[in-house]
């Protein structure tokens, strides 16, 4: 079972940054993605991190080490989406070196004018998948 959770102590998400390979930001809120026990809903593997910001920033979404759970970090990236959505924030930056440009494109995460891969949270929340279908066509057109 995977759990996505919010990591609500700083000693924590420090550990488990570490774990990631990834920089621990105490100013950033974090989520952890792990495999659960399907009867305790306990963490029994640890798959990621996600760092972010409910300024829409997204400074870390990486796997664990050794591990390579694509679906759980996408999964965890959109959970951070959509509680700074909830914060009111009109669009996520996903910050140089968060994750691979493979995985941002994944989430829709666009270049801009300025080169920032960002998303329009209210659009994409509006409607998923007609943005998934503009996102197609615009890179389509950039070719």
């Amino acid at each position: 079972m995977l759990l996505i959770k919010p990591i609500e102590d700083k000693k924590i998400q420090e550990a488990v940054c570490a774990a990631c390979g990834a920089a621990f930001r105490p100013e950033y809120l974090a989520y952890f993605a792990a495999e659960g026990d399907d009867k305790t809903f306990e963490p029994t593997a640890l798959l990621g991190v996600c760092q972010f910001s409910t300024a829409g920033q997204i400074a870390d979404l990486k796997p664990a080490k050794d591990t390579n759970d694509e679906e759980a970090l996408q999964i965890m990236a959109r959970t951070a989406m959509n509680f700074m959505y909830r914060c009111e924030c009109g669009s996520a930056e996903m910050l140089p070196g968060a994750c691979s440009d493979e995985l941002a494109d994944k989430l829709c995460f666009l270049k801009d004018e300025y080169g920032r891969r960002v998303v329009d949270l209210a659009l994409y929340y509006e409607s998923p998948c007609h943005y998934n279908h503009a996102v197609k066509s615009a890179r389509e057109s950039a070719k």
